[in-house]
């Protein structure tokens, strides 16, 4: 949870990041927070968005004159696979993302057993109750098993992230289990941000 405070210094100036606001009508219709790449100087023309939320439509429409009001010659933006509105819109402007994962330092898997435990609900609206039952996570040091009945699959915690959160390296998982493990992972999750924990 954030304070309105930590939206007024980040929109002020005074975070740190550039802070832009994309507004329709006087009011925001979207916002995006801005880093550098690390440890460029403060002039480097180009950008990673590190956060953005609000209206996508409005995000891409603002990109021309966020280029120019800032003189930045690029912008990186990830745009997970979830957010659907918005790799929609990347594509119609010819702008198709390029599948990546997430950075290794930035978000791992450490308790496979733990976090499918904490995302009941989450399996519930996306699973059958039958499936459900057949559906078992286990996980002994590094190792984790993901199970559909008689079947299993075994993978480092590396691999086991890929498959979880997504990404080009999610290994491919055939079979029943592969039924259901297509259905429930990626897991929708928001992008680390500038203080996400």
């Amino acid at each position: 949870m954030r304070s309105a405070e930590f939206f007024r210094r980040a929109f002020s100036g005074h975070g740190g990041r550039g802070a832009w606001i994309i507004e329709w009508g006087g009011e925001v219709a979207a916002y995006m927070l801005l880093s550098r790449p690390w440890g460029s100087p403060r002039d480097h023309p180009r950008r990673l968005v590190a956060e953005y939320a609000g209206s996508r439509a409005a995000l891409l429409e603002g990109m021309p004159s966020l280029f120019e009001a800032g003189g930045f010659e690029r912008i990186t933006l990830r745009a997970p696979a979830w957010d659907g509105e918005l790799v929609y819109l990347l594509d119609r402007a010819g702008l198709a993302p390029k599948p990546t994962t997430l950075p290794e330092h930035t978000l791992r898997l450490l308790d496979l057993p733990r976090l499918m435990r904490r995302l009941r609900s989450c399996t519930a609206e996306r699973l059958s109750r039958a499936d459900i039952r057949g559906l078992s996570f286990e996980q002994e040091g590094s190792r984790c098993t993901f199970g559909f009945g008689d079947e299993k699959l075994q993978l480092d915690l590396r691999r086991a992230a890929a498959l979880v959160l997504g990404g080009p390296e999610a290994p491919l998982v055939e079979g029943e289990l592969g039924r259901v493990v297509a259905s429930l992972f990626p897991v929708p999750f928001p992008l680390p941000g500038l203080n996400y924990v």
